[in-house]
């Protein structure tokens, strides 16, 4: 049963059914509270314009209840005008109820498919007060059908009726009707609403030139209902270029932007909707404001622009780009360098310097892709793997193993940029970009103090590479300010490269863990005997050329005497490890050397130097090959730079190593657990 009853009137029918007093359900028998209430049946059916279930706009609320289960109450009205809004207010004052209230609209026609309906998915939670608003583009007459969203609940305690109202509302809209594309409507100084549920809102904006820029703002003066929500779609109607949207139009004034690149000349499309097409507003409404211009960056002028790498703008190596501009928002300028020669075998330096410092809403990054001849692919490749294989035991042992630093663990494969290039799929070498890691500084490509400042040299393992200039967050854009770009192509000046891999995110972790696969990459040093019973290695030269180089040199030919298993009372020779070195280039270098035994690389030496000189380690220290320990061969000698930051491709370091078999006067790795000695010497003649 249903009752036509003022507010008032329901709220003392409320009271006094919690004193007792029973109201009449429509339509059966409730399991959940029998002896209380009835379900009573009435004649609601569907398609049924009995005035009895008819709802006036504007009129007293209409009181009913769900019950049975799979009750529904099925109202009608009369729609007098094409494109009239109707406003529905289903709600109760119960606050604990199994019944999920729902209602749909659909219209007299049964055939047709409902045009639109809410819900309150949990009728448990509070009390249910649903409003939407709807469009009707055609006079006429339509249901209403109220109902519980699963059909599986059911209340028939009095209290527990639901009320509904309707009202009619006139459009605030003056842009209606532009509900699609080819009703879209030029852009004016209105505002525009998103007047009722699924309400979209197309614009037209003209565009005479390829090339061009868009930049557009949606706002709302203040809360709504309405989470706003924009589309830019390109001429065909059906390409979008960019979205964005707020997460709650309710917690205050909405604000989008966006800076977009165009392409071709041609009518381009905004559309305006709710993001989640569940709310309407009648009161607040948006405001959309949109305008064309050229781009500030010539090479952005085209149609397709130098936005991919097969429009990449060709450089000259140490040629500066002044002129350039991330104008858009997503804006990637792309940049490709010739080195004819050279490969991951026959590698050159490539020196990046790129300043944003004057853009200060951009997170500039930088990518060095180039492309793997051991991958070969088509334009439809995905190139989402490359054909390395990467195994191991750790994260860092793995990665070390793969030219773009990331294994894929699930397919035991190397990470691929994504895109076939000319020669195979890219690698993506290097990310630079401003980080703030106290613990590990080097993960920072910024020049101190100027965070929009990056530079570094890296190896070049290609014949082309591919520079990729972006915002990192690719959320920010700017028209005003140029970015100045120098890439300069440089020989590797040091005849030993490769010899480790390019880890340019390492850490001290990493370096630990990988260790084992650099070795494989050493550079082979032939010592030469002295007539004593040691050996003379060198001298060798090498350069830390690049940020994050590593020298491994693999030293054959250092004499070895050994027992295994240990015995403390043993005749083994021990041996003195000794060099030195010297070095005039870069005073902010601090360069580590260090020895490493095979197999357990963790057995090792090192020492560092500050700054430029040159001089002799291990003399004095307790720097030894002891003969009951440390029998594997060959020994591993590293050169590197302790932070990883620094490099220096002008001048270079020599080493000259000296092996003497010799017995160390204190050195307590050479001392067998709790006993002597066990090396000949003064001390300890015939042990």
């Amino acid at each position: 049963m249903k009752r036509h009853i003022p507010w008032m009137a329901w709220m003392l029918s409320a009271l006094l059914a919690a004193c007792g007093t029973t109201g009449q359900p429509d339509g059966g028998e409730s399991d959940i509270d029998e002896g209380f209430d009835v379900c009573q049946r009435d004649n609601s059916r569907r398609d049924n314009v009995d005035p009895d279930w008819e709802l006036t706009a504007g009129g007293a609320a209409v009181s009913g209840y769900v019950c049975p289960r799979g009750d529904e109450d099925f109202f009608w009205f009369n729609v007098p005008e094409d494109g009239t809004i109707v406003k529905v207010h289903l709600y109760n004052a119960i606050s604990l109820t199994g019944v999920d209230l729902c209602y749909r609209i659909r219209p007299q026609d049964g055939h047709v498919a409902a045009i639109g309906s809410q819900c309150d998915h949990d009728g448990s939670n509070g009390v249910t007060d649903i409003t939407g608003t709807f469009y009707l583009d055609k006079a006429g007459k339509y249901f209403l059908e109220v109902y519980d969203e699963g059909g599986d609940e059911q209340d028939s305690r009095a209290s527990a009726n639901y009320l509904l109202t309707i009202t009619t509302v006139k459009d605030p809209d003056t842009y209606e009707p532009n509900n699609t594309a080819d009703q879209a409507k030029a852009i004016g100084g209105a505002k525009g609403y998103i007047s009722y549920i699924g309400d979209q809102d197309w614009y037209r904006i003209d565009v005479g030139a390829a090339g061009q820029i868009l930049s557009l703002q949606l706002a709302t003066s203040g809360p709504a209902p309405v989470d706003v929500s924009y589309t830019v779609y390109r001429p065909d109607k059906l390409t979008p270029i960019n979205t964005g949207s707020v997460p709650d139009g309710m917690k205050g004034a909405s604000l989008l932007k966006d800076i977009l690149q165009l392409g071709d000349a041609g009518t381009y499309y905004i559309q305006v909707t709710d993001a989640f097409n569940d709310d309407s507003d009648l009161e607040v409404g948006y405001t959309l404001t949109a305008s064309v211009q050229a781009n500030p960056d010539s090479r952005d002028r085209t149609a397709a622009g130098n936005n991919d790498f097969r429009n990449a703008t060709a450089l000259t190596s140490g040629q500066t780009v002044s002129d350039a501009y991330l104008a858009t928002r997503g804006d990637q300028d792309w940049y490709v360098i010739q080195s004819p020669g050279t490969s991951d075998t026959n590698p050159a330096l490539i020196e990046v310097d790129l300043n944003c410092q004057t853009l200060p809403e951009i997170e500039p990054a930088v990518d060095l892709i180039v492309a793997d001849p051991r991958t070969p692919c088509t334009k439809d490749s995905d190139c989402d793997l490359l054909s390395w294989n990467c195994s191991g035991q750790t994260a860092e042992f793995r990665n070390a193993q793969c030219p773009s630093h990331e294994c894929v663990t699930a397919s035991n494969k190397c990470r691929g940029a994504g895109i076939c290039l000319p020669g195979g799929c890219g690698i993506r070498t290097l990310i630079m970009r401003h980080i703030v890691d106290d613990q590990n500084p080097a993960r920072d490509w910024a020049v101190p103090g100027e965070p929009r400042h990056l530079r570094t040299v890296a190896p070049m393992f290609g014949s082309a590479y591919y520079i990729l200039v972006r915002d990192f967050t690719a959320q920010n854009a700017d028209l005003q300010h140029p970015y100045t770009l120098t890439v300069t192509v440089r020989p590797e000046p040091d005849a030993n490269e490769p010899n480790s891999t390019f880890q340019p995110y390492a850490t001290n972790t990493s370096e630990e863990e990988t260790k084992a696969w650099n070795a494989g990459f050493a550079t082979t040093i032939t010592c030469t005997p002295d007539g004593s019973g040691g050996a003379t290695c060198g001298p060798f030269t090498g350069y830390i050329s690049f940020r994050a180089d590593q020298d491994w040199y693999k030293l054959e030919g250092i004499p070895a005497e050994a027992q295994n298993p240990v015995n403390q009372k043993d005749t083994m020779k021990d041996y003195r490890l000794a060099f030195t070195w010297s070095y005039g280039g870069n005073s902010d270098m601090h360069v580590t050397f260090g020895w490493n035994r095979p197999g357990n690389f963790d057995d090792s030496y090192g020492w560092s130097v500050r700054g430029s000189g040159s001089g002799t380690f291990g003399d004095n220290e307790c720097s030894y090959l002891c003969g009951e320990y440390h029998g594997g061969r060959p020994i591993f000698f590293v050169v590197q730079e302790y932070q990883r930051l620094h490099y220096d491709y002008a001048h270079p370091y020599e080493i000259t190593l000296h092996v003497t078999p010799e017995c160390p006067a204190e050195c307590s790795w050479c001392t067998p657990a709790g006993g002597a000695w066990a090396c000949p010497c003064t001390a300890n003649p015939n042990p």
